[in-house]
């Protein structure tokens, strides 16, 4: 959903909210066929009664404000969760490349490279992830996924992560080798 469809989507709720606490105007349509249906709205609308609009603007009844605070939560979730380490991991392999193209660079560029360009980046890719997770978590999920990430269990987690990876990587690239010698021996057996 984009901004404005969910700003549109809000408005919405709120009118027909109102409507059911307010002065009602009932609006009568007829259909092709002859059918007529109602639609009401309200007369006007008193914000003060409206538990969902009140406090500041895009604030929830329950204090917590959208997007605001949801699209910090989630920038938060990701700095956190372990995807720093994958994208050093990936820096890294970029940089390799590099290297081997610009060979007579000194190791000093590409120190300053990573703690110039790197930060940035990860900060730019964050904000393009945000809708993303806006989409499939609710902002209660994304503070458990903190709150898990922020214990001790959740920070072994992250700091193994990359370990992990790497080792599982070797294994996994060795499994789909003999995974794709399966299939070969598979198909030669049955005749193709």
């Amino acid at each position: 959903m984009t901004r404005f469809s969910f700003i549109i989507a809000f408005l919405s709720a709120a009118i027909f909210y109102a409507a059911a606490q307010n002065n009602e105007t009932t609006m009568m349509t007829v259909t092709p066929d002859g059918e007529s249906s109602g639609r009401t709205f309200p007369d006007r609308i008193d914000f003060s009664k409206n538990p969902v609009v009140t406090g500041s603007a895009g604030s929830l009844e329950n204090g917590e404000n959208y997007p605001e605070n949801l699209d910090k939560d989630i920038e938060t979730f990701l700095n956190i969760n372990g995807s720093v380490t994958a994208y050093d991991m990936a820096f890294d392999q970029i940089i390799s490349h590099f290297r081997q193209i610009r060979s007579g660079a000194p190791e000093s560029l590409w120190t300053d490279m990573r703690s110039q360009i790197l930060a940035n980046e990860v900060q730019s890719l964050n904000k393009l992830l945000v809708p993303i997770y806006k989409r499939h978590f609710s902002h209660a999920e994304i503070k458990a996924l903190i709150a898990f990430y922020q214990s001790p269990a959740g920070e072994k987690f992250t700091g193994t992560i990359g370990l992990i990876t790497r080792e599982a990587s070797e294994i996994s690239q060795e499994w789909a080798i003999g995974l794709g010698q399966k299939i070969v021996e598979y198909l030669e057996q049955a005749g193709y």
